[in-house]
């Protein structure tokens, strides 16, 4: 389309350290972790301009899962900016106990993320993925979309770059997902 052509097209590499977990092919999905922040930063923002999302509200008002827990007064300006006091990267997707994409598994990820908390907020700033986290879940608590949703919404679909840009909202088979940090 458009007089544009291919040249050379292909794939190499595993889709881990462990080689046994199999090989890249064109079609694999990476994720791109720390890529997609400035995705969910311009959703937030403009969510608060249409007022579904407010940057000031507390976690716990939010998701029932950080209610009274350490994480329970952090808002989305907290988690955006990165002065929840969270810390910067837990691996949880190492350690979930229940299947992989699952309802399950996404709310205990939020919750373990919450726990950890290791100063209060407005102290200091510590780029932290467990803060984006909890940010993505509060997004769709509170505009009552899904993230994905959220994000094309509100930032994808609007910049005309859908087709560009993938936040899956369900879990991958592991032979087409690898992940980065």
């Amino acid at each position: 389309a458009g007089g544009e052509r291919i040249f050379a097209e292909g794939a190499a590499g595993h889709l881990g350290l462990d080689r046994s977990l199999g090989v890249v092919r064109k079609d694999t999905v990476y994720d791109l972790a720390s890529l997609t922040k400035p995705f969910i930063a311009i959703a937030a923002l403009v969510a608060e301009a249409k007022k579904l999302v407010d940057l000031d509200r507390p976690a716990e008002t939010v998701i029932g899962d950080l209610r009274g827990g350490p994480s329970a007064d952090v808002t989305l300006r907290h988690l955006l900016s990165h002065s929840a006091g969270l810390s910067a990267w837990g691996g949880l997707y190492l350690d979930v106990p229940h299947t992989p994409g699952s309802a399950a598994a996404r709310r205990w990820v939020v919750a373990e993320a919450g726990r950890r908390r290791e100063r209060p907020s407005g102290v200091a700033v510590e780029y932290s993925d467990l803060g984006y986290i909890i940010a993505g879940a509060m997004l769709a608590a509170m505009s009552g979309r899904p993230l994905d949703r959220l994000v094309a919404d509100l930032v994808t679909i609007p910049l005309g770059i859908q087709d560009e840009v993938f936040f899956p909202s369900s879990n991958l088979a592991p032979s087409r997902a690898t992940a980065g940090k």
